[in-house]
């Protein structure tokens, strides 16, 4: 991914459901920082320690997309 970023083919880089373990793991290596870590992100999963983890890099975190509803009016 690195590589598509030096050569322009790649605007920023992102990932998807990176445990903040995983996280720590990777930025130690990157040499071209993570904008986003695509997670699963509502009030029953709430995953604080990743918050924070992605809050000090500054990285950004973009909840995946759900195709039904947590919670249906009537």
């Amino acid at each position: 991914m690195e590589g598509l970023f030096s050569s322009g083919q790649a605007r920023a880089i992102r990932v998807s459901n990176f445990s903040t373990k995983k996280l720590e793991d990777l930025i130690k290596y990157a040499k071209v920082p993570l904008v986003v870590n695509q997670v699963e992100c509502h009030p029953i999963w709430q995953q604080p320690t990743l918050h924070t983890t992605c809050a000090n890099q500054p990285l950004f975190i973009s909840p995946k997309k759900i195709n039904k509803c947590l919670i249906h009016d009537k």
